[in-house]
C-alpha cells in the first residue's frame, strides 16, 4: 500500500494540504507585426532606366500612361497592430500539462479508492449554483471571497466556494427517495478570491466524504456556521503549513436550507496542501508518460493497415501510439523512448504478405514476427 494510502486510511495521522503547483509568473512583451513591405521588380533597374521613366513621365506633361500623377505611389497596405495576449493563466488558477495532469489523476484516484474501501458513493454537483445557497448561513469571510455574478437571465449565480451547501440542495431536492444513511463523497473544484499564499490560491479541488443519517458517527465535515460541538482539523505533525482538512458534525444543516434536519457529518479534503506535504516529504512519485505499443508502418500504402492493427491491439485493452507520418526508423524509435513505451510493433511489406507484423521489444531488445492474431 503506497504512503498516501495508508496515511488516508490512518485516522490517527494528523495532516495537511498545500497548494499543488506554484506556476512562475512569466512575462510577455508584446509582438508587433511588421508592415509587410511593397513588391518590387525582380529585374533589377539602372540608373539610365530611372532616368528614361523620368524622362517618359516629363513628356507626358506630368501625368503617367494611366493618367495619374508621376512618380504617385499607390499606398502602403496597412496592417492593424496586434499584441500578443497575456497567456499565464488568471492569478491564483493553475494549468495541468500533462505531467502534472498524471500527478492530479494520481491524487484523485487514491482519494476514490479510500472512498471505496469505507463503502462511499461518488456525486458531483454544478460548478456553478444560486448565490443564495452561499450566502444565507455562511461566514462573512466566504460572502466577501464569492466569484458571483448576474447571468443574462438576472438570476444572482456564483462559483462554488465549497461543497456541502450543494450537498444539502440535492439531499433536499431527492426528498424521501432517499434511503437513510447516506455515505457520500465527491471531488470537485471549488473557486474563493483570497489572498493567496504558499498554501493557499483561488481555485483548489476538494475531496468531501459526507455521512447522513447516523446521529452516533463522530467524524469531520466542511466549512459552515451550522457545526455542532464538534470540529476538527488536520495539519502536519511540524506545523507548517495550514490546515489539509477539516469537518465536524453538522446535524441542522438541511434546516439551514428550508429542509428538514438529519444527523449529519464530514470532512473537506484540499488538493493543495497535500500535494506540497508529499513533495516536501520526497513522497511524490514520478510519473511519465506509458504506452504499451507504438504502432508504424514501413511503407505509405500500410498506413490503413498499421490503423487495423492499432484497433485490434486497442480491443484488446492495449494502449497504442499510431505513427501517421512517414518518419525514418530512428524518429520512431526516439519516440517510443520518449513515451516509454514497451514494444515497436513494424507494418512491412515483406511481413504483411504472410499475414505478418514485425515485433520489437524495446526493454531487451527482442525481435520476432507475429501472426496479428496472436499478437497480445
Amino acid at each position: 500500500m503506497s504512503p498516501l494510502s495508508s496515511s488516508l486510511l490512518n485516522p490517527r495521522l494528523s495532516f495537511s494540504l498545500k497548494p499543488l503547483f506554484l506556476f512562475s509568473q512569466s512575462s510577455f512583451a508584446p509582438r508587433k507585426f511588421q508592415i509587410p513591405r511593397q513588391f518590387v521588380s525582380a529585374k533589377r533597374k539602372t540608373f539610365s532606366d530611372l532616368a528614361s521613366e523620368q524622362s517618359s513621365a516629363t513628356d507626358n506633361g506630368g501625368r503617367s500612361g494611366r493618367g495619374g500623377r508621376s512618380g504617385a505611389l499607390s499606398p502602403s497596405p496597412v496592417v492593424e497592430e496586434v499584441q500578443r495576449i497575456d497567456v499565464n493563466p488568471p492569478k491564483g488558477t493553475r494549468d495541468f500539462p500533462p505531467e502534472d495532469m498524471r500527478l492530479r489523476t494520481w491524487l484523485f484516484n487514491h482519494f476514490r479508492e479510500v472512498s471505496r474501501l469505507f463503502g462511499f458513493e461518488e456525486v458531483d454537483y454544478p460548478v456553478l449554483e444560486s448565490e443564495a445557497l452561499f450566502i444565507r448561513k455562511a461566514g462573512e469571510e466566504i460572502r466577501d471571497q464569492l466569484y458571483c455574478f448576474e447571468d443574462r437571465g438576472n438570476r444572482r449565480v456564483a462559483l462554488r466556494p465549497e461543497l456541502t451547501p450543494s450537498l444539502a440542495r440535492l439531499v433536499i431536492q431527492k426528498g424521501k427517495s432517499l434511503s437513510l444513511p447516506l455515505k457520500w463523497f465527491a471531488i470537485g473544484q471549488c473557486w474563493r478570491y483570497e489572498r493567496m499564499t504558499r498554501a493557499r490560491r483561488r481555485e483548489h479541488y476538494q475531496w468531501n466524504m459526507d455521512i447522513l443519517g447516523l446521529p452516533e458517527v463522530t467524524v469531520c465535515a466542511s466549512n459552515l456556521t451550522c457545526y455542532n460541538k464538534y470540529f476538527s482539523q488536520g495539519f502536519d505533525r511540524q506545523g507548517k503549513l495550514r490546515a489539509i482538512c477539516g469537518g465536524g458534525r453538522y446535524d441542522r444543516l438541511l434546516s439551514t436550507f428550508g429542509g428538514d434536519d438529519v444527523p449529519a457529518c464530514g470532512f473537506g479534503f484540499g488538493d493543495a496542501v497535500i500535494v506540497e506535504l508529499l513533495k516536501e516529504k520526497g513522497l511524490l512519485p514520478k510519473l511519465n508518460l506509458e504506452v504499451d505499443n507504438i504502432v508504424c508502418a514501413l511503407d505509405y500504402d500500410l498506413q490503413g493497415v498499421a490503423a487495423e492493427v492499432a484497433t485490434k491491439l486497442r480491443e484488446k485493452g492495449q494502449s497504442v501510439d499510431l505513427v501517421l507520418e512517414s518518419k525514418p526508423l530512428k524518429w520512431v524509435f526516439k519516440r517510443a523512448a520518449r513515451t516509454n513505451a514497451q514494444r515497436l510493433v513494424l507494418v512491412g511489406n515483406t511481413e504483411w504478405q504472410k499475414g505478418m507484423v514485425g515485433v520489437k521489444i524495446l526493454s531487451s531488445g527482442e525481435q520476432y514476427e507475429i501472426k496479428l492474431d496472436e499478437l497480445e
